[in-house]
């Protein structure tokens, strides 16, 4: 864990980052328990959750996972067809009872803020298009880079407090920078109690 102070920012926020070696299915089922562990806490350490994910078909298998759970659950899905603006105006969501969470693609790091946002759970890839030597362009993921995982987790700890959880895998020999902890079933369960 490392607590990040940035200037000129009201709150802090914690960061975790937890290493898997797990394949893409498995990363959405950790992502959908650490979700689920959020929405579980109460009293001053209840609040909104934004879960970002590569891209649509991860946001819909997050979706369903979460919906089947909670029955009710208020979920706001951030996708490509999101458009924001200079200004990074704060969308309002007053209209929501209870909690809610917002699935978002890349799109969400850097177009739109939304209010009440205390947990942030990172993915650790990003779906772009590439142009191959061929000339053909095609869609492929990425790892986050650094500076990304910092607009990402910049959307919690606006209005309070907040903690930013970044799951990632295992770097190759490209050079990215090395994971903080290596997650076991006990390490998994240990990170969600900081959520409970």
């Amino acid at each position: 864990h490392h607590l990040l102070t940035v200037t000129g920012r009201k709150y802090t926020l914690e960061r975790c980052q937890i290493d898997s070696s797990c394949d893409g299915d498995s990363l959405l089922q950790i992502a959908t328990q650490l979700t689920t562990a959020a929405l579980k806490r109460s009293g001053d350490q209840a609040g909104n959750v934004m879960v970002f994910l590569p891209g649509w078909q991860e946001i819909c298998t997050v979706q369903q996972a979460l919906m089947a759970a909670h029955p009710g659950l208020y979920v706001s899905l951030l996708h490509s067809e999101v458009v924001g603006d200079v200004n990074e105006d704060k969308v309002a969501v007053s209209e929501v009872v209870g909690q809610m969470v917002a699935l978002s693609s890349v799109i969400g790091a850097r177009s739109i803020t939304l209010e009440g946002m205390k947990y942030v759970i990172i993915h650790p890839h990003v779906r772009s298009s590439s142009l191959h030597a061929s000339g053909l362009s095609r869609i492929r993921d990425y790892l986050v880079s650094k500076e990304l995982k910092g607009n990402m987790g910049g959307r919690a700890g606006r209005e309070s407090d907040g903690l930013v959880t970044e799951l990632s895998v295992p770097s190759s020999a490209s050079g990215h920078e090395q994971p903080l902890l290596d997650i076991s079933e006990n390490a998994f369960w240990d990170i969600c109690l900081l959520y409970t």
